[in-house]
């Protein structure tokens, strides 16, 4: 019942007067932060990467609906990074409520902005972690990815070497928010080759800058931005 009422409240949102809505942009699915600096060259290396890791190929599904298969894949994506002095849970609240505003349309009734407010914080938001920022091996990764020709990711686990002795016991916070077009949109206006987003935003603090290979006590922002196209059987 939860989840209908959900999707009631964001197709509300997308399509006050009950219409089928044409697809977001990224934007208006996770606004970019105005209280955070863009990085151009942080993100350009950041979508080398992610394109020669194969993440574009990763992101794909797959829904019911009815008698309907929805398979879904990306076709596209773009990387885009901020960086800010505000800490990660002063982030995270003002993810919280930018989400929030932009999403509550007028007049929304309390219960059901009692609901958006569970939907953002259960399902579009992850909680806060901490771990190691040196999980892995250094020396077993840079063997796996020279072996395989991969050489976007060398450059950064040089760099992290460089900074061994500031990161190897260092732990950092992270969290996600994650939000899935599809998610938003009536499931009877999907159709085959209908275009949609999948926006995946990572932050942290502290972390690595790559450009100049140093550790940055502030937090960083960054999102991966999936074209999807839908298939439907």
């Amino acid at each position: 019942m939860k989840t209908i009422l959900y999707l009631i409240i964001f197709v509300f949102f997308f399509s006050p007067a009950g219409h089928s809505f044409g697809q977001a942009t990224p934007e208006q699915l996770v606004p970019f932060p105005d209280f955070a600096t863009y990085q151009p060259e942080m993100s350009k290396l950041a979508l080398e990467l992610s394109l020669q890791m194969d993440d574009l190929e990763s992101m794909h599904g797959s829904i019911i609906d009815g008698g309907r298969h929805i398979r879904y894949e990306s076709v596209d994506m773009d990387v885009r990074i901020y960086t800010t002095s505000r800490s990660i849970h002063e982030v995270r609240d003002l993810y919280f409520d930018m989400m929030l505003q932009t999403m509550k349309p007028e007049g929304m009734p309390p219960d059901a902005l009692d609901q958006l407010e569970d939907f953002l914080e259960y399902e579009i938001f992850y909680e806060i972690e901490e771990q190691l920022m040196l999980d892995f091996d250094l020396d077993l990764v840079e063997s796996y990815y020279r072996e395989a020709g991969l050489t976007a990711i060398l450059d950064w686990i040089t760099c992290y070497r460089e900074l061994l002795p500031e990161i190897e016991d260092k732990t950092a916070e992270s969290f996600v928010i994650e939000v899935n077009e599809l998610q938003l949109r009536r499931p009877d206006t999907i159709r085959d080759g209908t275009n949609f987003y999948i926006i995946k935003v990572e932050v942290e603090q502290p972390y690595v800058n790559v450009v100049d290979c140093r550790l940055v006590e502030e937090t960083l922002i960054i999102y991966n931005i999936y074209r999807m196209v839908a298939t439907v059987e």
